[in-house]
């Protein structure tokens, strides 16, 4: 991993210590890097700064983030590959940094995976930042210390600013109304996210952006037709690709479910040496034994493949993670997506597998529904609904709820305008809203605790065949079968989890009414969840939530408040932790996620 940022400016004056010191707070919040792996950088001329912390290259196999001349600069950051075809691909070249050294003109069109890059040329004194075409990887920038910053932290971007910390209630609005910050904007006031798929150029001559992927060619995807072969061989070629990062193995954490056995099935056919890992999720049925670990156990005997099961960790301290995790992701997250299994640990704690992630299947699938026969006003009903939830209630104000239906509306008018379908527009809101600026941020965190995560189906060679089937095909989720069929059609004999399925509502009513169980369950003397006598793990929440509420009130004048209903927020604070719905558990952790700030005080 590499955190940075990079500055430019036309006539010098960088404040490059002011930088060094971001990052050194960053390095601080984070035990798997110390001060000493920070450096810098700086350009002849002044116009260019670089302060930056990473893995040396004997800890990444060799591989080498940053390139550093006397007047030139390359670095890159994530894991990209770079298709050399249609569907040929290349994992080596790109993991070399000397590789971005040159002008972006030869390279960023075929740079794919969950990545970010950027180069300075101090004889034409040009800064140029990159942002992968499909939005996986986000970067960040601000004006401070005498120019234009970017850095894959928002957290140290707010650093480079005077005074104290400052946040957007706009962004606050929609982040704890939807539990991701609608547009990418980071909750802290003045620092704002690259559009997803730019190259943007800073130079004497001018600021440029270059679109890499315009929305209007997105849109013209969806139902022009696909290939189950051709869409076989772009996830073999991908996974090929990404797991080819010499000294960092492969994991795949494989589950019952679609995607990852896509994953498992390409990876079968690249031929490399991998690790199948899955999480026993506490609360599901037959803990630790759960459905999930069954189906991948047969997966994997079925073919001589290694596997493991684990189980997470239940014992996280809550503002350690969070001081890390808001200045390390890119972007504002709520822990509640990832249900505080992180762990942040000395730094030999952590190991440097490269993670390939079904992440990015869901696409070939209408998770948001359709939008057949609706206006504007329907179709931002919907999305509302669906992003903000009926029950339980939302914790915004009235104010708070009009910021989230004013995006909405904006959002909406902006892509019919494009030319979108509204049968589309929810499938598509799903693509670039909700993939970019939430799942986008939730795998920077997986990154910031020292995993390489990289969703192999979140590419641009298989998005034509995830959203080139007609709808009708999408309803029905007739994406995968084909395809592993074209991959290893032994797979299929082996059943997919159905039960306990995020996308069913059976699944989730099912999932939802084993978890109270289990929590009443460890009420009582001796209670424990699972089978064969497997104990329940320590339930974190109650914690949290104490935490939580005794921090949320002792700030009055925090902006969030500005956005938020408080006679809600009271009731929720003061409910029985035990008896929260996972919605309302989603609620406190968004909460949470605003609240602990790196200058709030201990509770």
């Amino acid at each position: 991993m590499l955190i940075f940022t990079f500055g430019w400016s036309s006539d010098g004056g960088l404040d490059l210590r002011a930088a060094e010191t971001a990052i050194e707070r960053v390095v601080d919040a984070v035990p798997f890097f110390g001060r000493e792996s920070v450096r810098t950088w700086s350009a002849p001329s002044g116009s260019a700064a670089l302060a930056f912390a990473g893995h040396t290259p004997d800890q990444v196999g060799g591989a080498s983030y940053t390139h550093l001349e006397e007047r030139r600069a390359g670095l890159f950051t994530g894991r990209p590959f770079h298709w050399s075809g249609e569907v040929e691909a290349d994992g080596r070249g790109p993991i070399d940094a000397s590789f971005y050294v040159d002008p972006p003109s030869g390279w960023m069109d075929d740079l794919d995976g969950r990545a970010a890059a950027a180069r300075y040329d101090d004889d034409t004194r040009t800064l140029e930042v990159f942002t992968n075409a499909l939005g996986s990887y986000p970067l960040y920038t601000t004006s401070a210390g005498g120019g234009r910053w970017f850095s894959n932290s928002p957290g140290a971007l707010a650093l480079l600013r005077p005074g104290p910390e400052s946040h957007d209630a706009g962004a606050i609005a929609t982040f704890v109304g939807c539990g991701w910050p609608l547009g990418g904007k980071p909750i802290w006031r003045d620092v704002e996210r690259l559009p997803r798929g730019t190259a943007r150029r800073l130079s004497p001559a001018g600021d440029e952006t270059i679109d890499l992927l315009p929305t209007e060619r997105v849109i013209g995807m969806f139902g022009q037709g696909w290939s189950p072969t051709t869409a076989a061989r772009a996830i073999v070629q991908g996974t090929g690709a990404l797991a080819d990062w010499p000294g960092r193995p492969p994991v795949i954490p494989l589950t019952g479910g679609r995607d990852s056995r896509l994953v498992f099935a390409a990876a079968r056919q690249v031929g490399v040496p991998f690790q199948a890992e899955t999480t026993a999720q506490p609360g599901l049925e037959g803990y630790p034994e759960t459905e999930d670990v069954r189906l991948a156990r047969m997966l994997c005997e079925r073919t001589g493949s290694p596997h493991t099961a684990k189980q997470p960790s239940a014992s996280v301290d809550l503002q350690t993670a969070i001081a890390a995790f808001r200045l390390v992701s890119p972007g504002a997250f709520s822990l509640g997506d990832v249900g505080l299994t992180p762990s942040v640990g000395a730094q030999e704690d952590y190991r440097l597998p490269i993670l390939l992630q079904g992440l990015g299947g869901e696409l070939a699938r209408t998770f948001y529904g359709s939008g057949e026969g609706l206006g504007t006003k329907g179709l931002v009903t919907k999305l509302y609904r669906t992003t903000t939830k009926v029950w339980p209630r939302t914790l915004l104000s009235g104010d708070g709820k009009g910021v989230v239906r004013g995006y909405l509306t904006d959002w909406v008018e902006r892509h019919t305008g494009l030319g979108a379908a509204p049968a589309e527009i929810p499938d598509l809101f799903y693509l670039l809203e909700r993939m970019v600026n939430w799942a986008a941020p939730t795998q920077g965190l997986f990154e910031a605790i020292g995993d390489e995560t990289v969703p192999v189906l979140w590419n641009t060679r298989l998005l034509p065949h995830q959203v080139g089937q007609s709808r009708a095909e999408r309803d029905r989720e007739r994406f995968h079968v084909p395809v592993l069929e074209e991959l290893d059609p032994s797979l299929l004999e082996v059943p997919f989890e159905l039960m306990n399925h995020p996308s069913t509502l059976q699944g989730k009513l099912r999932a939802e009414a084993i978890r109270r169980a289990r929590l009443l369950a460890r009420r009582r003397p001796g209670g424990s969840a699972g089978s064969g006598g497997a104990p329940a793990p320590v339930d974190p929440f109650p914690d949290t939530m104490a935490q939580t509420r005794e921090l949320v009130l002792a700030q009055p004048q925090h902006e969030a408040w500005a956005v938020l209903d408080e006679k809600r927020v009271r009731h929720l604070l003061g409910s029985d932790p035990a008896g929260l719905h996972s919605r309302g558990r989603h609620q406190v952790y968004r909460l949470a996620s605003v609240f602990f700030t790196g200058e709030s005080p201990a509770p």
